[in-house]
């Protein structure tokens, strides 16, 4: 069995600064017991996996549906380790709304902005007035996945994702995009 779909494409521009947490709304999330979560990473391209539940019964009883394939577009940077669900109350958007065993955007997110003006001065700087300039909102889309061992969080223009009946053929599909790279 396979699914694939892309994740909504959302207006990152909002008028106010402020930082917001939003849902991102699929038909399954992480797997709470072992969300499996890995992370395949080259230059050009950035994978995440990890074992996913879909709601039967009104979301009191959760099915497993195979194994996410997340593939994000333009990925522009990463962070995958800490906190697990148990340190997520330390995690400075967890006052948002950040909860285990979800995938959410960040709007008016502060680190898609520090890298967006570190970027901003590196071009400023190689380029100077020769006309090169980082169009608004160049770093991305900031996401967070929640599962029951690590966070995951992407600076990325969007992703797309495929669900697979195991993680093996999970991986075949990786090497076989990083192979063609």
């Amino acid at each position: 069995m396979t699914l694939k779909g892309w994740a909504c494409k959302t207006d990152n521009s909002m008028a106010d600064s402020v930082q917001k947490l939003t849902p991102v709304e699929l038909h399954f999330k992480p797997e709470a017991a072992v969300s499996g979560a890995a992370l395949f990473q080259s230059e050009t391209s950035t994978f995440l996996t990890f074992n996913a539940v879909q709601s039967t019964g009104g979301g009191s009883v959760w099915e497993n549906v195979g194994t996410a394939l997340i593939e994000f577009e333009s990925c522009f940077a990463t962070r995958f380790g800490s906190p697990n669900d148990e340190g997520l109350p330390e995690h400075p958007l967890y006052g948002l709304g950040l909860q285990a065993y979800g995938i959410w955007e960040v709007l008016n997110s502060e680190w898609a902005g520090a890298e967006e003006q570190r970027a901003q001065k590196t071009t400023k700087r190689i380029w100077g007035s020769r006309g090169h300039e980082l169009g608004t909102n160049s770093i991305g889309r900031h996401f967070i996945f929640t599962f029951h061992d690590s966070t995951f969080e992407c600076l990325a223009g969007g992703f797309k994702w495929t669900l697979l009946s195991s993680f093996e053929e999970a991986t075949k599909t990786i090497l076989a995009r990083l192979e063609s790279e």
